[in-house]
């Protein structure tokens, strides 16, 4: 590897925009391995003479403990300081910082004792200003300690931001790091974000950043962890999985709303946890739950791979049938459930949060009925499958075959609409957005152009980037609203007139030329019409009106004009 292999242009691209952001008149940098100075140097020791870190005797580049990857850019006058003695190399006037960055080993972060001057968090957060910020990377346990117990000592967690997947990578580990703001000011919620892994030639993963520490400096929450959320600080945050769980769930619950929602606890009648070497006694009416691992909820421990030790037992009371809590727990919001109570660096399942496990619960006859049908399916699964190895040997016949084309057709339908849900659910990103109309102002109740024009910019948008799909019909809150109310009103209900008049504005606005590119259609989704426009990357830049150009960033469409426009060009399309 090479010495910069060991240096994050994502972080230190964060850290520059963040200290754009906050205009402190001093930063600190703190490391307690080693002053960040220094370790380049160390770095050029350990390699050779075109900057390849060498192998050690046991074939190992650099062990973790020695890694201290460059991860900060700092324009503003700046005192950089490390290794055990860091206190020591602080000017002595007791200087107030605007800023302060300080990373620790996530080992020595104690914070069961604030009152202890030896505490590393304390220690640096009396060299903070009355308005400043101080950022600690630390892993996600201890950013859930820090926004319980700071407040004691007069500071604040401010917001939890979950660094890139390969920045974790860097420091040899599999746990999320995150930076943790704090301030002195008082907070009433703290601000979630996960910083995307960017490409720094990319403008949206550029825009994305900047985007999203204007919406955290603003106090401005856009309800996705893309782009930065604020949750209430009784909010307790345990992992950005656990948090991303939650979210999906709440979005999930839309679709089982006519479900009555409990916690495990209030289904139990008992709950068992398994011991080594004692083996469960089987009891009617019972699931057992994996303490670790994915393995499946089963309602029968002679159904189990794992040992008993590695199950609780969960024995439920009569309103809840215990086949039907295995199919839900299989689900995907169940799945995510279970999620949510895993703890700890090997993800187990404590007999204390499966208390808290949630679950969405029909009434009874419902219950056996969906069992009843997940039943079926895997009848059909099984019986799919033994057609499939027959039919090499024994070709079926026409009439057989019309059979087979009937359930495939049907089971499309039903999967399509499925996977257009999950797109829903998923949120807008750089490939999904949604409009609740296309003409119809909700308010006004008229036909508005300027409505239309967002749209069709936002086609242009993905035009010129990455292609996506375009709900119309679908709401900001991922709600599917329809556009029943639109073709009322203005076309008669009549879905032809509805398609011809998006027809004329895209030939209109965007080029008759780009047609090929954009496929739009009216189907039905729960029960209601919604417009769905299919758009592919386009070979050729795509200026809407023939002058603006628009690309689609993550999740927004944005527009390009001079230097930043020409090199997008260039960089985005081929020459020819």
């Amino acid at each position: 590897m090479h010495i910069y292999d060991y240096e994050s242009a994502e972080m230190r691209s964060f850290t520059h925009l963040f200290e754009d952001c906050l205009q402190p008149n001093e930063t600190l940098i703190i490391n307690y391995k080693m002053n960040p100075v220094d370790y380049r140097e160390f770095l050029f020791s350990k390699s050779d003479r075109n900057g390849y870190v060498l192998r050690d005797e046991k074939g190992f580049l650099l062990s973790s403990r020695d890694i201290c990857p460059d991860w900060i850019e700092i324009e503003h006058d700046s005192y950089w300081v490390g290794g055990i003695n860091w206190q020591e190399e602080i000017p002595d006037n007791h200087k107030k910082y605007d800023l302060i960055i300080a990373e620790f080993p996530f080992y020595h972060l104690n914070l069961n004792n604030f009152d202890d001057n030896n505490n590393f968090i304390t220690k640096t957060l009396t060299y903070l200003s009355d308005d400043g910020q101080a950022l600690f990377l630390t892993a996600s346990r201890l950013a859930h300690d820090m926004q319980k117990k700071l407040p004691k000592s007069g500071f604040n967690v401010r917001a939890i931001m979950k660094t890139p997947n390969n920045f974790s990578k860097m420091y040899q580990t599999s746990i999320d790091i995150c930076v943790v703001a704090v301030s002195k000011k008082a907070v009433d919620k703290v601000f979630y974000v996960e910083l995307p892994e960017c490409n720094d030639e990319d403008f949206s993963d550029i825009h994305l950043r900047i985007d999203l520490l204007h919406n955290y400096f603003e106090n401005i929450d856009k309800n996705n962890l893309m782009e930065g959320m604020f949750l209430p600080l009784d909010y307790r945050f345990y992992s950005f999985n656990a948090l991303n769980s939650f979210l999906t769930i709440e979005k999930l619950e839309s679709f089982y709303k006519e479900f009555k929602h409990y916690s495990l606890e209030n289904l139990a009648i008992e709950i068992n946890a398994g011991k080594t070497y004692e083996n469960f006694i089987e009891k009617d009416n019972a699931i057992y739950i994996p303490k670790l691992g994915t393995s499946p909820v089963i309602s029968a421990i002679a159904k189990g791979t794992l040992k008993h030790q590695n199950y609780h037992q969960i024995v439920l009371k009569d309103n809840a049938f215990n086949e039907y809590i295995c199919c839900f727990y299989q689900s995907k919001i169940g799945k995510l459930s279970l999620e949510t109570v895993k703890r700890g660096v090997i993800q187990t399942i404590s007999k204390g949060r499966l208390l808290k496990l949630p679950i969405a619960l029909p009434d009874i006859e419902t219950q056996n009925k969906i069992v009843a049908i997940n039943e079926t399916l895997n009848n059909l699964q099984k019986n799919l499958d033994l057609l499939k190895e027959e039919l090499a040997v024994n070709p079926m016949n026409v009439s057989s075959m019309s059979a087979i084309d009937d359930i495939a057709s049907t089971i499309s339908g039903l999967t399509t609409s499925d996977n257009l849900r999950s797109l829903i659910l998923g949120g807008e990103s750089k490939t999904v957005e949604f409009k609740e109309t296309f003409s119809l102002d909700v308010k006004t109740k008229q036909k508005e152009k300027y409505i239309e024009l967002t749209a069709l910019k936002t086609i242009t948008g993905f035009l010129n980037a990455k292609g996506g799909k375009l709900f119309i019909g679908v709401n900001d809150s991922q709600e599917i609203t329809g556009i029943d109310g639109e073709l009322k009103k203005f076309y008669k209900g009549s879905h032809d007139s509805y398609l011809l008049h998006f027809k004329n504005r895209i030939e209109s606005h965007i080029g008759f030329k780009f047609s090929d590119y954009i496929e739009y259609n009216i189907m039905t989704l729960d029960g209601k019409a919604i417009l769905l426009v299919e758009c592919l990357e386009s070979p050729k830049p795509c200026f809407f009106d023939k002058k603006d150009f628009w690309m689609r960033t993550n999740p927004a469409t944005i527009k390009l004009e001079g230097e930043e426009l020409q090199e997008y060009i260039t960089n985005h399309f081929n020459s020819d």
